[in-house]
This record gives C-alpha cells, structure tokens and sequence, in this order.
C-alpha cells in the first residue's frame, strides 16, 4: 500500500454490528458502495475482508492505502450526524437496534517466526464486542440520551487520530449528552418521541395520522400527488408528515425495512405521475425513528417525511392524473376548476409581468447609473486638462515676466555707460 509504513503497518478500520442474516457478498457490495463512492475513498473488492459466526452480528476489516484514508473514515462514519449527511441506507448493512462500530484495526502481531496472527486480531476484536462498550440504541437513549459514537481505537495511537471538538473519550468509546446537541453537538441524529407536539398545520406542513397496510397501499400515493402538487403550486418548500395526528401529536407509523422499501417505491413511482417532472434532488424521502418518552427506541416505529423544494420559477402548474392543487394555510385547495386554473394563469402572468418591468427598470437604472459616471469621469478629466493648460499658460507668462525683467536690466546698465562717456 502507498503510505503503508516500512514495520508493514495496515491502515485498515474495523466495522462491526454488521447484519447476521445478510450474505458476505451482499454486505461487500454495500460496503465497496459505501467506501468508494460515499466516501470518495478509493479501494478494491479484495480489500474488504469480512467475518462472522453463525447467529451473531458479522464484522469486516476494510483495508486501506493511507492513514489519510482511515482518518478520514473514521471522521465520517464516527457520528450519527456526519453519517447521515452522506446518503447511504446504513440500516441495510446494521444489525437492527444496533449501533455500527467504527474503530481502528490493531496492527496483526507479529510472531517470533516472523508470522502475522490473525487469531490474536480476531481474540482482540472479540474482547472489544463483548465489553460494557457494546451499547444498544434503546439503553444509550434512556441514559439521560447519551448516544455512543463508536469511532474509537482498539490500538494505543488512538491520540493520533483527529476527533471532532465536543467529543469526550471514556472508556475508548466515545460519548456525547443530549444538551450538547443544542449547542451543535457533533453526532446528533433527528428523532422525535412519542407524544410531542409538532405544532399547527402551515402552508409548509400538513400531518397525516397514516399507519397500516390499508392506509400505504389505499391513500399513500393519493396523499403524496395530492399535497406534493399543493406544495409545489404555491411556491413553497413544504414537508408531508405521516406518522402525525392532525393536532401535530406524534405517533409514528410502524415501519420495518421491508415496508419502507416498498413505502420509497410507491413514493418515487407517484412522484414519477406528476407533471412537469420533479427531479430527484428537488424531493426527499426520511424515515425518522421515534423513542418512548423514558427513553427507549419504540422499535420500528417512525415518522415519514416527504419533503419537496420550492419552484423558483413557476411558469406552469403541476398536476397529477389530470388534477391541479395548491396550497392554503393547514389546507390545500382542489382539484381545482378550469376556471380557476385560467384566474391563476392570468394572476401568474401578471405577476411575470411585474417582474419583467421591475427587471425592465432596474436594467434602465443601471444604465443610466452607467452613464451618469461616465459623465462624471469624462468632467473629471475635462478638469483636470483645463487645470494643467492653466498651469502651463501661468508658467509660460512668469517666464515671459522674467525675461522682460532681465531685458529691462541690461537696456538700464547699457543707458547708463553711454551717459558717462558723453
């Protein structure tokens, strides 16, 4: 490896709590996924290596070309927050009510005989997963809502690796409390607990109880073409929460991996109906866990977000299956009537009008700003060259003055000589 030291040392990282029942195969691939176009880290398929025992979570050691690389992983998937910037659907790879274990790989020890053993790695590793270190979700929580970040080292250089301020080390596992995430904590995650208000029904937010199988394959998509072209029609970057009562009471949807895949399917197969199109960085889709009010994870139960940007430029409105709608205070209007549909027409021609104007004018103010300075620099210089002639025409007269003088001098001297002789 390229930045390898000459002692022959990996700059591997071991990631653990990986999923029991997921085939090796299928969790290389998601890794290899999440490493080199995640991360931007470059690597081969060879270079993951992954372990387990029959009934227990598997583990991998991803080995690395630098220590560049392996800090910069441990960075990145150290905390809940810089993870979920990144993208990747973490639950497919981690054992469920599980938190994945980032750390750094020990260095293979190296026997008498010159032999690397991998036995004493694995014993290591082992020691680390069965430790008080191990924490589910549901404990970390209700323990004054500490969430463990697992982004320490098994080695002793475990100082050498770069840790984000507001982070604290115990026990080689490092740990961060709730209060710390108001004052923008590293490694928070978005969660809500059961029972908390949302507040009021606005023009950017409408709730919907949902829940069951009835309701995903009966109203789901009704729900999100319905208050999408709503969101959209009104110019406003607004959010469509299921899991939600209408008074904002959250209660979340029970939601397991299967559902929610199926859940992201029927969204992005609606989405697709909607016309004009919607492309895919102009919407997203997040299932935000939920915890009981003592604490605990309330397993497999979340709240659906399904969120959609403003339109900047709104020269046509959307509609699904034929039908447009748009946005009021708490509610949405529609289908709406041709006849209203030509009334906004005519109100968003107006409107583009006025901005054509307005663009008209300011173009015209700037020019004539343009000109005015031009003025201003072309007086400017008109001064300065009539005040450099009056200072040429001066000093050419003081000269002619001087001279004059001299002349009058000598004519004075020459008169004078010529009166003594006679």
């Amino acid at each position: 490896m390229d930045d390898q030291s000459e002692t022959g040392e990996e700059y591997a990282v071991f990631i653990g709590n990986l999923k029991k029942d997921a085939s090796k195969t299928d969790l290389k691939r998601k890794l290899f996924d999440l490493f080199k176009h995640h991360l931007k880290i470059g690597l081969k398929f060879h270079d993951i290596k992954l372990k387990g025992r029959k009934n227990k979570p598997k583990y991998a050691f991803i080995h690395l070309q630098s220590k560049i690389d392996r800090d910069m992983a441990l960075n990145l998937l150290g905390s809940w927050e810089s993870r979920s910037q990144l993208s990747f659907g973490f639950l497919h790879i981690v054992e469920p009510t599980q938190i994945i274990k980032v750390c750094v790989k020990k260095p293979d020890v190296v026997s008498k005989a010159g032999m690397k053993s991998d036995s004493n790695q694995e014993k290591h590793h082992e020691q680390y997963k069965n430790s008080d270190t191990k924490t589910k979700m549901e404990n970390t929580h209700s323990q004054h809502k500490q969430c463990v970040i697992s982004a320490s080292h098994i080695s002793e250089d475990s100082e050498n690796v770069p840790i984000k301020a507001g982070w604290a080390r115990k026990s080689k596992t490092v740990h961060f409390s709730s209060n710390e995430i108001d004052d923008g904590g590293q490694g928070s995650i978005k969660h809500y607990e059961e029972g908390e208000t949302l507040g009021n029904e606005t023009r950017d937010k409408e709730f919907k109880a949902g829940g069951g199988d009835h309701y995903i394959n009966k109203n789901l998509k009704d729900h999100v073409s319905k208050y999408l072209c709503g969101f959209l029609n009104s110019s406003q970057r607004g959010t469509l929460y299921i899991g939600v009562k209408d008074n904002g009471t959250v209660v979340g949807i029970e939601c397991d991996q299967h559902t929610e895949d199926n859940i992201r399917i029927k969204i992005d197969q609606t989405v697709k109906t909607i016309k004009p199109a919607i492309f895919p960085q102009n919407y997203h889709v997040d299932f935000i866990p939920i915890y009981h009010t003592g604490g605990a994870l309330k397993y497999n139960y979340k709240v659906l977000e399904i969120t959609v940007e403003k339109v900047e430029t709104l020269t046509q409105l959307y509609e699904a299956a034929g039908e447009v709608y748009i946005r009021r205070d708490g509610s949405v209007q529609g289908p709406l009537k041709p006849s209203d549909i030509q009334e906004w027409s005519k109100q968003i021609h107006h409107k583009e009008l006025q901005k054509a104007l307005k663009r008209q004018e300011d173009e015209n103010n700037k020019i004539l700003e343009l000109e005015k300075q031009k003025i201003n620099l072309d007086m400017e210089r008109e001064k300065k060259r009539l005040q450099k002639e009056k200072e040429q025409e001066i000093s050419h007269l003081q000269k002619q003055i001087s001279e004059v003088k001299e002349e009058n001098k000598y004519l004075k001297k020459h008169k004078s000589k010529v009166c003594v002789v006679m």
